[in-house]
């Protein structure tokens, strides 16, 4: 691969970076929400507080 300058080829590494990290954080939180035992509130709940609700259990001891 091939830049033209430093510059776009940072821009380019902050890019595929960036797009990683989303990748990782959402299989790790896709997993995380698998592990948690099915649950009448927790099935009504909207993703993004799901995923809170998620952390929050996997946190207490």
């Amino acid at each position: 691969m091939q830049a033209s300058d430093e510059r776009g080829f940072q821009a380019f590494l902050r890019e595929v970076t960036a797009l990683t990290v989303q990748k990782r954080f959402e299989r790790a939180r896709q997993e995380l929400a698998a592990s948690i035992p099915p649950s009448p509130e927790l099935a009504e709940m909207p993703e993004a507080d799901l995923a809170d609700a998620a952390v929050e259990m996997q946190m207490k001891p």
